[in-house]
């Protein structure tokens, strides 16, 4: 007869691998990182959508165009990206690297068009290209070689674990701001995608805090 004991040593051992101070501000950065990308593609296709102004095709072509714009660097840039980062230090990488996507996320509806919002997508995704493989280096130096898959597993639930948190937040900004147009009449419309794209960019700016000494 099996019992349900083996989820506990994997609990224990991401309880374990956290207590690391100096890896559980690196997962924080992670997590928080990570959110910030899944907030920044709702809030930048919701942008797309918006600016097409009710036009349905052109806002299909609009929200294409943002999935195009963030898969492209990968594309060209991804195998040479990680051989450029480890020529400099990781920790200042990463905190340039934050810098840049707090900047670019904060400009994105300050501008408010689609020049901008394809042009500060592309170096979003430039930067975290390079933000990326700086953070992975920095792992094993962070933890125990008996402790790198735990490590791994729990960064792993920072890339991913965020994503419907993001979901829902934005979920929320929008039934939010959706209530305030109700209520006045539509003649200062507040933005979800605009909310959001400021709210993701301040993120960014807790991701720094993590990398305190």
């Amino acid at each position: 007869m099996s019992l349900p004991y083996p989820a506990a040593p994997a609990q224990s051992e991401s309880r374990s691998v956290l207590a690391i101070p100096a890896f559980r501000k690196l997962w924080q950065a992670m997590a928080f990182s990570s959110f910030g990308d899944w907030l920044g593609l709702l809030a930048s296709t919701a942008l797309a959508q918006q600016l097409a102004g009710g036009d349905y095709a052109k806002a299909n072509f609009a929200i294409a165009g943002v999935f195009i714009v963030r898969l492209l660097p990968a594309v060209i840039l991804g195998p040479f990206a990680g051989v450029i980062a480890d020529k400099f230090d990781r920790r200042k990488l990463m905190i340039v690297c934050d810098v840049l996507r707090f900047s670019l996320y904060l400009s994105i509806p300050i501008v408010g068009n689609y020049f901008w919002l394809y042009t500060a997508s592309i170096l979003v995704e430039i930067v975290t290209l390079f933000w990326s493989p700086a953070k992975e280096a920095s792992v094993p130096n962070l933890v125990p070689k008996t402790k790198l898959e735990s490590a791994n597993q729990v960064s792993l639930l920072a890339a991913y674990g965020t994503a419907p948190i993001a979901a829902i937040l934005f979920s929320t900004l929008a039934l939010f701001t959706g209530a305030i147009n109700a209520a006045l009449g539509n003649t200062t419309p507040a933005s979800a995608a605009d909310l959001a794209l400021y709210i993701n960019a301040v993120s960014f700016l807790f991701v720094l805090t993590r990398f305190g000494d």
